[in-house]
């Protein structure tokens, strides 16, 4: 008989582990043995004792296991598995033992939802691997138990690995734990006492929509590939209700919780011809037997009732009652759980494109991550900032989050009157803001400013008011130039748009409100802004309209004060070299691109109109190699040139780095990209400039090799090396230098507008970047800019246009050859 043993016991109340020895004094039984204890029966666990049960010779008997420290030198001796319970495990090292048949039993518990006791048939295997979930202890994210969360998350799928893991990482940083609440940050604590398998339901469910989810359907999740018992989905289910992931209801509820339409959406169509056969009504489908019950419900129960009024109420009670009994127990999270894990996606993802988060790709884009199918540039080795630096306390991140709950709402909305209604609320939001608030929120760097409330209200608010001028009502009219006004008179959140904000608040003004005089004062307005140079282009555009227009034009005094900015102008469209090509488009019906026919030896081939424009480039002779990149082909070598210094960690600043799932640093399209790192970047266009294009080309490729396929930059891997290496070959280092200047003091801002093709002849080493305008289009001022500055640093540029009617594009630029 076996009465010693050495177990591995955790004392709650001393925070840690120890190696004791057991001595067995049975009370009532003198043949008792280790192999005799009723693994189900309840155990206390004391400093000193363990009391369990004894069940030998089929009786019962309450035993005490005295605990010393394992200071004696004995033989250890460990019991075959591990013992329990809901609140309290103790972790045993077996050792081979010889049991004989008549010892071996199956440990039983009680069912309170059969009422009675059912066999729990578990393996040791799995009892070992669920051991830890019944650890009570939260300190488990303390450094010296690490291993003890690693063998939590043991066996484990990937996607609840990943929200156990930002659990633990937010429970070890002292920095970020006070930005949730206190019932947050308490209910992730708890996440480690969930039994297996619920914090996969949790996790599934929270990607899910937020209803009621059917027993079933919570086992599916569940069990994943695997069968679960009954007993075993119900032990989960209560460890998550207790722990107050989960919120549950039953037939017998008294609440008012699920409608009629939502108890019918979540019963199939059979069961609801159950039901309806009990009602005695004939039915086929699933929209018959919703349209009978509901006609049912409304029906008077007795002649009575048709002439007092409201006897439908006794039907629709039956009904309702039929359809809770068919339903059965239904749960979903509750709404502590959804709204903590929610932020706790933001706080611990802040930095990463938000998109990913708001379109459920989280998951996915972690696991293309572990599988290196996309990977992100910013190395794991590089210690990164975290959102304690963007927020100080728990009311600033607060803030934070109904500002972006508000954006994700203006998102969501897809109709113009709601939109425009949160765009009047948000209007008052920001004119509520004070000056202590609003001085703390500009403190920040440039580039933490997106986390603060004011920038996600003013991207509302632009945003809005292309709202605001649908309806063309005065009201809505009004407000627009109000914000317009705001938005300008603010000197802080996203000033590349102001020139922007002048020429669209000069746009309403003249032709919605038709006050063309105070439409040229606010464009004088903005041209003594202070603006930057290539911004005052767009007041250019606007002004020169409103100067030439004969009715309802300016009076005379505005208009030459306008003119003076008009007549140095040389960026317009007529001042680039053109090419026309006459080519008949195919009807295309609708909004889609237009498309062109070709017929060939191949047979029919029907293109849009830059891939038409490509084939009638190379068919001409003049090129052997085009390509479709517009601003791809600029960044993707800007990006090799300067690779080593965009993803560098800058000394003492502070939020460029957030997260390793960031594409770039937050910086990067701000003009403080320039600034944090003006010594490096000036150097390495010294350097590009006075390189030759061997050099440079062998610097790029070698870049280009060390990168992974995979990852997720500025390096565009649609176009190959070769198409790189042959632009650069032909552009040669001192137009690559100039090219890449552009992207670098602008901080990459200028990407867009670059022509729409990139043209090359491989042996003449003749280059072209080419705009393709068909005859409904005409350019933008950001291409008509870029196209300007190729031309001044001697890029080969020009504007292509196809189609029939080229008039307004010939009157456009009138130095075109035709």
């Amino acid at each position: 008989m076996n009465n010693r043993a050495t177990i591995d016991v955790f004392f709650k109340n001393q925070r840690k582990r120890k190696s004791l020895h057991l001595k067995i004094k049975p009370k009532n039984s003198s043949n008792m043995s280790v192999e005799n204890l009723n693994m189900s029966a309840p155990i206390e666990i004391s400093d000193d004792e363990v009391t369990v049960t004894d069940k030998s010779n089929n009786s019962i008997n309450t035993t005490t296991l005295n605990c010393s420290d394992a200071s004696e030198d004995t033989e250890p001796y460990s019991l075959d598995s591990f013992i329990q319970t809901p609140s309290k495990a103790i972790n045993i090292t077996k050792t081979p033992t010889k049991k004989s048949p008549s010892s071996t039993s199956t440990p039983k518990y009680f069912s309170p939802s059969k009422k009675r006791c059912v066999s729990l048939k578990t393996s040791p295997r799995k009892v070992k691997r669920n051991l830890n979930y019944a650890l009570k202890d939260s300190n488990i994210v303390k450094a010296d138990e690490e291993n003890e969360f690693y063998n939590y998350t043991e066996g484990l799928d990937d996607n609840t690995k990943f929200l156990l893991t930002i659990i633990y990482n937010y429970l070890q940083d002292d920095s970020l734990r006070p930005l949730l609440d206190e019932k947050s940050a308490a209910l992730l604590k708890s996440s480690l006492n969930v039994m297996k398998p619920g914090m996969r339901i949790v996790c599934r469910l929270f990607w899910r929509h937020g209803v009621w989810y059917r027993l079933e359907n919570i086992k599916k999740i569940a069990e994943s590939k695997s069968n679960m018992e009954c007993s075993t989905i119900h032990e989960v289910l209560n460890s998550l209700i207790e722990q107050g992931f989960l919120d549950a209801l039953n037939p017998n509820d008294h609440r008012d919780v699920l409608t009629f339409d939502e108890l019918m959406d979540l019963l199939k169509a059979d069961e609801l011809k159950d039901i309806c056969k009990w009602f005695k009504l004939k039915v086929t489908k699933k929209d018959e037997a919703k349209n009978a019950l509901k006609k049912f419900c409304k029906q008077k129960v007795t002649i009575t009732s048709f002439f007092v009024g409201g006897g439908s109420s006794g039907n629709e009670n039956r009904v309702m009652k039929a359809l809770k009994t068919k339903v059965g127990c239904c749960y979903k999270l509750t709404d502590l759980a959804r709204t903590t894990l929610k932020e706790l996606y933001i706080l611990m993802y802040l930095g990463m494109d938000y998109n990913i988060i708001r379109e459920n790709q989280l998951e996915l884009t972690l696991l293309n991550e572990k599988i290196n199918r996309e990977t992100y540039p910013i190395p794991k080795c590089m210690v990164t900032d975290n959102a304690s630096v963007v927020f100080k306390d728990r009311q600033e991140f607060e803030r934070y989050l109904r500002a972006h709950d508000i954006y994700e709402e203006f998102l969501a909305t897809v109709e113009t009157v709601p939109k425009c209604g949160i765009v009047k609320r948000v209007y008052d939001l920001y004119n509520s803001i004070t000056d202590e608030q609003m001085e703390s929120f500009t403190k920040k760097s440039q580039w933490l400013l997106r986390f603060t409330p004011p920038y996600k209200y003013i991207k509302i608010l632009e945003e809005g008011i292309q709202y605001l001028k649908k309806d063309k009502v005065t009201e809505n009219l009004d407000l627009a130039v109000k914000i317009l006004t705001l938005l300008i008179k603010q000197n802080a959140f996203r000033q590349h748009k102001k020139a922007g904000w002048y020429s669209e608040k000069a746009l309403i003004v003249d032709k919605l409100l038709l006050w063309p005089d105070e439409a040229a004062s606010i464009l004088l307005e903005g041209f003594e802004a202070g603006l930057p140079e290539e911004s005052l282009e767009v007041l250019k555009v606007r002004a020169k309209l409103l100067v030439q227009r004969k009715t309802n034009g300016v009076t005379e005094n505005l208009k030459q004060k306008l003119q003076k900015y008009i007549e140095c102008n040389d960026v317009v469209e007529k001042n680039i070299r053109a090419n026309h090509i006459y080519k008949v488009p195919m009807c295309s019906p609708g909004r889609g691109k237009i498309k062109f026919e070709t017929r060939t030896e191949m047979g029919v081939n029907i293109q849009d109109a830059e891939e038409y424009c490509i084939d009638y480039y190379i068919n001409t002779g003049k090129y052997t190699h085009g390509g479709h990149w517009e601003g791809r082909i600029l960044m993707t070598i800007f990006f090799l040139l300067f690779w080593d210094i965009i993803y560098k960690s800058i000394q003492g600043l502070q939020g460029i780095f957030l997260s390793h799932y960031q594409m770039f640093p937050l910086d990067m399209f701000t003009d403080s990209f320039y600034r944090n790192r003006k010594t490096l970047i000036d150097e390495k266009l010294k350097e590009i400039k006075e390189s030759s294009t061997e050099e440079l080309i062998e610097k790029m490729e070698s870049v280009w090799n060390s990168r992974p396929e995979s990852e997720l930059s500025g390096i565009n891997r649609s176009i190959t090396w070769a198409q790189v290496a042959g632009v650069c070959t032909c552009l040669g280092g001192e137009r690559i230098s100039s090219l890449v200047r552009r992207l670098a003091v602008t901080g990459g801002r200028t990407q867009s507008g670059v022509p729409d093709l990139t043209m090359w002849n491989e042996n003449t080493r003749e280059i072209t970047f080419v705009e393709v305008k068909t005859d409904t289009d005409k350019p933008s001022i950001k291409q008509i800019l870029w196209m300007h500055y190729m031309k001044q640093h001697e890029v080969d540029t020009e504007f292509c246009y196809v189609g029939v009617n080229t008039t307004r594009c010939k009157a456009r630029n009138r130095d075109s050859e035709i």
